[in-house]
């Protein structure tokens, strides 16, 4: 028998330096038998706070790689435009 690990939301991981919030995880069956999950995060960067953000994913792994571009943008926005130009486009 495994132990699986329960968290229930919200909850909050950190990823690259980025604070992501996950606030709900739906279950979505497919027409081909296929499980996907709908996943409402928001993200918090040097105090700039982000509406809620859907992502659709197969699996953990593939919300962690998701979180990790969406970090990448972020960071990339804030390097080529600026922390106001940020809080802008995520407010």
């Amino acid at each position: 028998m495994t132990a699986e690990q329960i968290q229930l939301p919200p909850f909050s991981i950190e990823i690259d330096g980025v604070t992501f919030t996950i606030h709900e995880v739906t279950k979505t069956p497919t027409r081909t038998n296929e499980t996907l999950y709908c996943v409402s995060v928001s993200f918090t960067y040097k105090d700039v706070k982000s509406k809620i953000i859907p992502f659709i994913c197969k699996n953990i792994e593939d919300l962690k790689n998701k979180l990790k571009i969406e970090a990448s943008k972020i960071k990339w926005t804030e390097l080529v435009y600026g922390v106001t130009e940020l809080r802008r486009q995520v407010s």
